[in-house]
């Protein structure tokens, strides 16, 4: 039975790998684009209407935050099954980032065009909640969380 569960999680590390460091390099990118070309980034999502020299600090900080999120999901990449517990983080902002955005669209239609993104982090937090319910928790996992 041991032997058949470690067969099942050296399967899974492959994909799960794949999967993170792909999430880690999205995040990566967005949140260079935000820190670094804020501005570009509005004109290029057609919402250059609604960008402002005030908002580049909270930008800035929002590019932080999305940067740490895409650190944790590089430590999934580099060892998913210890670091399964960050993957339930990672879901649930993901998840998060689609219905806040969908919500403040609803509120501000200006927002509408900039929807793709949180279309692409969905897709991300459904391929994350599909890891977690396709794997198991490790005893020994360095956050302490299982």
């Amino acid at each position: 039975m041991l032997v058949a569960h470690h067969r099942v999680v050296a399967a899974m590390r492959v994909p799960a790998r794949a999967l993170f460091a792909t999430a880690a390099l999205f995040n990566f990118a967005t949140a260079a684009a935000l820190f670094f070309f804020s501005r570009e980034l509005f004109i290029a999502m057609e919402l250059s209407a609604l960008y402002r020299a005030e908002l580049v600090p909270w930008l800035r900080q929002l590019a932080g935050l999305i940067l740490v999120f895409g650190i944790g999901y590089g430590m999934v990449a580099w060892r998913p099954v210890e670091y399964r517990s960050l993957a339930v983080l990672g879901c649930i902002g993901k998840l998060a980032v689609v219905v806040l955005s969908i919500a403040n669209a609803m509120v501000l239609p200006a927002l509408l065009p900039g929807l793709w993104v949180a279309a692409v982090d969905g897709v991300f937090g459904v391929l994350f909640a599909l890891y977690l319910l396709s794997s198991k928790p490790c005893r020994s996992s360095p956050t302490g969380l299982n």
